[in-house]
């Protein structure tokens, strides 16, 4: 009566360790498959976010760039550069908010102290040389200074149109090329009609800095 005792004892046991262990297992595979779908469902929310805000980025940009030209190569190439300038930089927010590169967010950390900087130095000349310039261009050119100024813009708001990846460090990186060229071609118009020497120095150093980013950037891309 004993043994038979011991034996019913001994089966429940196992039947209530059995059942423990099967619960104990299913706990841990839901939590693991909490993790897995959360992990599945990051990345591609982190990519929608990403490009969102590029695309925001670059609206606005393009909004600001459409400045009324008054013909003056000096005046055009300073205040269309602050809104260019300033779509960099919230490129490059972007960039720190979401990429993880370490290159590509070095370089949006320089973009961002170069350009803020710039941006400032532009601020200062318009304020003390825009009334004068304007006033002193020649009339015969204003409308080809105009032309050039428009088609620069032109061809770099439709080189801007990439199609967005979600990936934060190749899409700054793609979209950043078209947009520093845009820059450069910019500068060569300041360079072949304006007379400032200040602007002229700018613009030669727009052309040489951005250069060698859009080196770095497609060394970069082809490599990632």
């Amino acid at each position: 009566m004993k043994a038979q005792t011991l034996g019913v004892l001994l089966v429940a046991a196992t039947s209530l360790l059995s059942a423990g262990l099967a619960a104990a297992q299913e706990a841990a595979n839901g939590h693991a498959g909490g993790h897995a779908a959360h992990s599945a469902a990051g990345p591609s929310a982190n990519a929608d976010a990403s490009t969102a805000a590029y695309r925001a980025v670059n609206e606005k940009m393009h909004k600001a760039m459409a400045v009324t030209l008054t013909g003056s190569a000096d005046v055009d190439f300073m205040r269309g550069m602050i809104p260019h300038h300033q779509g960099a930089i919230e490129m490059a927010k972007v960039e720190l908010q979401y990429g993880s590169d370490a290159r590509v967010r070095a370089l949006a950390s320089e973009i961002i102290a170069a350009q803020d900087q710039e941006i400032d130095l532009m601020n200062k000349w318009l304020a003390s040389n825009a009334a004068r310039h304007e006033a002193a261009a020649d009339a015969a050119r204003r409308a080809e200074v105009k032309a050039a100024f428009e088609a620069a813009n032109q061809r770099m708001h439709a080189a801007m149109a990439v199609d967005f990846s979600g990936n934060a460090d190749q899409d700054f990186m793609r979209g950043m090329i078209p947009h520093h060229q845009g820059a450069i071609d910019m500068a060569k118009v300041a360079l072949a009609y304006g007379s400032d020497p200040q602007v002229l120095k700018l613009a030669k150093q727009v052309i040489a800095a951005q250069e060698q980013e859009i080196a770095q950037m497609n060394a970069w891309l082809e490599n990632n």
